[in-house]
Order: structure tokens, then C-alpha cells, then sequence
């Protein structure tokens, strides 16, 4: 008798179409055990890629819907969810992209617009990091003396990322939102901060390379007096996009 495990492992090959469904065990009738292992595997494939639709939309729409799902179908079968959250579903799809060179000689720019949609998607299903009582609000930075002032560490909003792109993929973005793309130049080099406002809005904003590299070091947990003083400039250009929570003296 085959064991549950062995029967669950063989199962799970046979749904990715990596394994026979010899020794499944299936009732056979109307259709074959070989013909009722590929509708398991279709409607799987399927129910994924609804799941990779709702998070790569600007994907699906540059592909084309008949490319995507191919596509989608690739990336489903060699990277199965690891997890029964599907919500969690869809890391590393930038990564499928990137090696399908008839892809990407068409679309050189395909892999980052997946990494921005990845980045959104992350941001809508990441929890904010929990409450620090210790951080203080940045309406009380005015009350630390200037001598104190690099040894602050300011925090920033959670979940945020950085994606530094030789492609204009929040112009593109834009365009895409609005229905136009005539005036796109995808080849300008763009560099995006994605976050969670705490407004609840996702925002998708440029900021300079200098403003990038201090988001950087800050997530890093790097006080001031770590920072150069490129990095320094830039801390209008940061708070103006509302992103720093509030701020810690560090041994104060």
C-alpha cells in the first residue's frame, strides 16, 4: 500500500507535470487517470493565474493576454506555491522573465515594470511594522539641539522599497494609468521609491540617485553622522515625500 506521504509527493510531481500518475491510484472511467490529472492541473494553473493577473497587470497588458499566460503557466509549474496564502503568490516572476530571451529582446524593460508590480502588491498585503513608543514624532525634531543632530536615526514607513531601473517604469506606469503612451521615452533611466503612505495610499514616486542611496542607508539603520554629505542634501527632497515616521537619539 502506498503511504500518504509517498501518495501526496507523487501527486504534487504529477499536478507540475514533473512525475507520472502511474502510481496515483486514480479511478478511471469516462476519462483517464492521465486525462483527470491534466484537468487537476489546468483548472491549478488557471486559479494561479488569476492570482498573477490581479498582481501583474502592466505585465499582462504589454505581453499581450496570450504570452502572459504562457508565460504565467512556465513560472507556475517550475515555482509552485510554497505556502496555502496565494496572496503570498508571485515572488520571483521577474526572475522567469529575465530568462526567456525571446521576452526580453522584445521587452528589455519587462523584468523591472514586474519588479515594480511586485513591490505594489507588497505593499497593499504587507502589515505596517508594529508601534515603537520609543520613536519620537518629527514634530518634536525641532526641540533636539543641533549638537545632538547626527546622532539621529530617523525611521521610515513600512513596507517601502527602492528599485533603481535603466527604464522609465513609473512614467510608465503613469501612462498605462491614464491611457497614454505616446509620450514615454522607456529608455530614461528612472529611479522609484515604493511605500505604504500613511494615509493608506500606495505611492509609486521618482526621487534622485543621491535621495535612493540615502533611503538606503537610513533602512540600514545608519544615523546621521554616518551619511556623507551628498547624502545630507537630501533630506528635504525625503521628508517631502512623507516618508519618515519619526526619529531616535542614538545613546542620548
Amino acid at each position: 500500500m502506498t503511504s500518504l506521504s509517498k501518495l501526496q509527493h507523487s501527486f504534487s510531481l504529477a499536478l507540475l507535470d514533473q512525475g507520472s500518475c502511474d502510481e496515483l491510484q486514480i479511478v478511471s472511467g469516462q476519462f483517464s487517470g492521465q486525462q483527470r490529472m491534466t484537468l487537476y492541473r489546468n483548472n491549478y494553473v488557471i486559479g494561479l493565474t488569476d492570482v498573477m493577473l490581479s498582481t501583474y497587470p502592466m505585465v499582462e497588458q504589454l505581453l499581450g493576454n496570450d504570452c502572459f499566460e504562457s508565460v504565467v503557466r512556465h513560472h507556475v509549474l517550475h515555482h509552485p506555491p510554497t505556502t496555502g496564502n496565494t496572496a503570498d503568490y508571485g515572488a520571483g516572476f521577474a526572475g522567469t522573465l529575465n530568462r526567456l530571451d525571446n521576452i526580453t529582446a522584445a521587452a528589455p524593460y519587462i523584468c523591472d515594470v514586474a519588479k515594480l508590480e511586485w513591490y505594489i502588491d507588497r505593499c497593499h498585503h504587507l502589515a505596517p511594522s508594529a508601534a515603537d513608543e520609543l520613536i519620537k514624532p518629527l514634530s518634536q525634531l525641532a526641540e533636539v539641539p543641533d549638537k545632538y543632530h547626527g546622532l539621529l536615526h530617523l525611521y521610515l514607513v513600512q513596507p517601502l522599497f527602492v528599485l533603481e531601473s535603466n527604464y522609465a517604469i513609473a512614467s510608465l506606469k503613469t501612462a498605462m494609468d491614464y491611457g497614454n503612451l505616446e509620450d514615454v521615452n522607456i529608455n530614461s533611466a528612472q529611479n522609484v521609491v515604493i511605500y505604504k503612505h500613511l494615509n493608506g495610499n500606495i505611492e509609486v514616486q521618482l526621487i534622485s540617485q543621491a535621495t535612493m542611496h540615502l533611503i538606503e542607508h537610513l533602512a540600514r539603520g545608519c544615523k546621521l553622522d554616518a551619511l556623507s554629505p551628498e547624502s545630507l542634501q537630501q533630506l528635504p527632497e525625503l521628508l517631502s515625500l512623507e516618508i519618515v515616521t519619526g526619529f531616535k537619539l542614538h545613546n542620548y
